[in-house]
């Protein structure tokens, strides 16, 4: 794809942001059939820190609020 759209700035920005969009909707389907990918990040991002980390801090590393990671 990036190939294909390569004869331009634009097209590479377009062929990468579509690649990435592509790439992300294949691992959310590959880790949902066992579990939700935002959980597995999160279970990564707990085993790495070194300190405790509250709701807040956590959502912000994510990207969603506090209230998505109690649920």
């Amino acid at each position: 794809m990036i190939i294909r759209f390569s004869n331009t700035k634009e097209g590479q920005s377009k062929a990468i942001f579509s690649t990435l969009f592509i790439t992300g909707n294949k691992l959310q389907t590959l880790f949902d059939r066992e579990i939700a990918l935002k959980q597995f990040m999160l279970l990564s991002i707990l085993r790495q820190s070194k300190e405790q980390l509250k709701f807040i801090q956590l959502g912000n590393l994510l990207g969603c609020s506090r209230e998505n990671i109690k649920n």
